[in-house]
């Protein structure tokens, strides 16, 4: 996935702050959506290939005269550009691949517009008199549902879903509209273009309080369970800003480290804040762990691994599962 992610082009960086105007600040985003910009790609390829985002067929062509910068995504060529398909991900993520998503007031109160991130008159309509799922020059709203996993479903109405034509996500396949059903084709996964991440919903980031700081964690490892059980996303980017939990690391001693490490991922692994098991187990990760020196250490450092390997086995999310698993790896 690192490879996947790797490549955001600056004008896909920029949007964030392009697009911050054109949402209503009234309206309610019970998801917590914000000015973020994502790249929507098929629950059957994330975490695998860069394949299946949605897309819009054709070319872009910019020097079209006579027309604004917000119109010349009109300007496929060559192609009935309005149907829109999935297709493999290109350097740059053209304009036709980032979306960001417009909360509804009055009787659209609770779904969502998708545009086009960089043209905010273009989004996305559901045609159901023939299944279609199109790009034009106004927008629908749809409803969300978190699956969970950072997977979801898009709803058109009650019981019609946006999914993909056939079970593959290969270049070119239709988005339509079919009767609500299950797998991997009907799901999608929201990827936050400033953080390179599956975006997790803010009413799943709900863990309960602690009083406990890292501060005292770093200095009772007795305590690092509960902390990392209960410690929000904020909480720890705070207290951890200046890195001291991978500075503290560093300081120890290769069995202190492990004790610790388990300990930490024990807790982690009970935290329902997805944003906060994802920020300590990265810097977690990113710490300096030490391998075994002798006989005994390399025996212990090996069981340790193992056990930890045994807790990724059974973490739902996948970036947390990839991290769990780097950090065993670094032990032996």
């Amino acid at each position: 996935m690192k490879k996947f992610f790797a490549l955001i082009g600056v004008v896909t960086l920029m949007l964030v702050g392009m697009t911050t105007s054109n949402f209503a600040q009234s309206a309610n985003d019970q998801y917590g959506f914000g000015n973020r910009v994502f790249l929507i790609q098929s629950a059957l390829e994330s975490g695998k290939t860069a394949n299946g985002l949605w897309d819009v067929p054709g070319v872009v062509d910019n020097k079209v005269k006579g027309l604004a910068p917000s119109n010349v995504l009109l300007t496929k060529k060559n192609v009935d550009w309005k149907q829109m398909t999935v297709y493999q991900r290109e350097p740059g993520d053209p304009a036709d691949r980032v979306f960001v998503f417009q909360p509804g007031q009055g009787g659209s109160a609770g779904k969502y517009a998708i545009k086009f991130a960089k043209h905010p008159n273009s989004g996305v309509v559901a045609i159901v008199s023939t299944g279609k799922v199109e790009a034009r020059t106004t927008a629908n709203y749809f409803e969300f549902k978190y699956l969970g996993n950072g997977k979801w479903k898009i709803y058109t109405q009650p019981g019609t879903i946006i999914c993909l034509e056939t079970s593959s996500a290969k270049n070119g396949t239709k988005l339509v509209l079919r009767p609500d059903q299950n797998g991997p084709h009907t799901e999608w996964v929201f990827y936050d273009a400033s953080t390179n991440q599956s975006f997790i919903p803010v009413e799943q980031s709900a863990p309960e309080k602690s009083d406990l700081t890292l501060d005292q964690v770093l200095g009772n490892d007795n305590l690092a369970q509960e902390y990392f059980s209960k410690v929000d996303a904020e909480k720890f980017l705070s207290e951890n800003n200046e890195s001291v939990l991978q500075t503290e690391l560093g300081y120890r001693k290769a069995m202190e480290q492990w004790n610790f490490i388990t300990y930490a991922v024990r807790g982690v692994k009970l935290n329902k804040d997805v944003r906060a098991r994802r920020a300590a187990l990265t810097a977690i990760s990113s710490s300096e762990i030490k391998k075994g020196g002798n006989f005994a250490e390399k025996v212990l450092a090996t069981k340790t691994a193992e056990n930890l390997t045994k807790i990724a086995a059974t973490e739902k999310d996948e970036i947390c599962r990839k991290l769990i698993n780097e950090i065993a790896e670094k032990m032996v």
